[in-house]
């Protein structure tokens, strides 16, 4: 997707989004989305696995499902300024010893800002999905109230 592509898309999806409960947009095929590419957008891009995994890594496992979601509220705190926040990393999210559903937090938080999501699995038939049917990490969204770009 060349940079003018993207930044058409992001807006376009933006607007279609001001008026609606969740402001969630699902970038279903990020292949070949580069940082740089980001960089202009006027999005605060997050890497929710680099801070996440920070704030978790000295945490005895027990503890961390308790800790996750306060962790994410705490790192998410830093951009209540920022008017769309962009998460290009957050496939931590999948992790079951979290207990976090990643659609889920993601809707709730669009509800205050507007969020992009770099989608990591795929979009196929209305169907967003992350890892395979059979892996301990897999999930399916068919109803969400998001944009998919």
């Amino acid at each position: 997707m060349q940079i003018d592509e993207l930044a058409y898309s992001f807006k376009k999806a933006i607007a279609a989004v001001a008026g609606r409960r969740h402001r969630l947009i699902v970038v279903s095929h990020p292949v070949g989305i580069q940082q740089h590419d980001l960089d202009n957008m006027g999005c605060a891009i997050i890497n929710l696995n680099l801070l996440l995994s920070a704030k978790l890594k000295d945490m005895a496992e027990t503890l961390r499902d308790r800790a996750a979601t306060k962790c994410i509220e705490d790192i998410l705190r830093q951009y209540t300024t920022e008017k769309i926040l962009l998460f290009s990393r957050f496939e931590i999210l999948f992790l079951p010893e979290l207990q976090i559903d990643p659609m889920r937090l993601f809707e709730a938080i669009s509800k205050e800002q507007t969020i992009i999501l770099l989608w990591p699995g795929t979009y196929d038939g209305g169907v967003l999905s992350y890892a395979e049917p059979w892996h301990r990490e897999y999930r399916e969204y068919a109803s969400l109230d998001a944009v998919i770009i």
